[in-house]
């Protein structure tokens, strides 16, 4: 048996070259026409898209009442509730003294 070397490069036969594929449909493609229209018809298609996206999320979300978040509270805060009444009232008391020109 004679051993093969590993360092020797067998050379093949160049391929055949292939036909020409889809030839009229890349002549169309790199037409004027077609370079021009294409990047059109793609923005609408996106924005259509999102469109219909937007509308269906607002039509999913339309019945799901929104999340209320309670206040977050640290140690030793204080919370304060005035009613408008009674912000009138310390209001109507301090405008004499306010300073202000005129009559309020």
């Amino acid at each position: 048996m004679d051993p093969i070397d590993p360092h020797i490069t067998i050379k093949l036969p160049p391929e055949p070259p292939r036909p020409p594929r889809f030839a009229s449909v890349r002549a169309w493609l790199r037409s004027r026409r077609v370079r021009m229209i294409f990047p059109i018809v793609t923005f609408a298609v996106g924005m259509v898209t999102a469109l219909l996206i937007i509308v269906l999320v607002f039509s999913v979300t339309k019945d799901v009442p929104p999340v209320s978040m309670p206040g977050s509270s640290s140690q030793g805060s204080i919370v304060i509730q005035l009613g408008p009444a009674y912000i009138t009232h310390i209001v109507a008391q301090a405008l004499p003294t306010a300073g202000l020109p005129g009559t309020v």
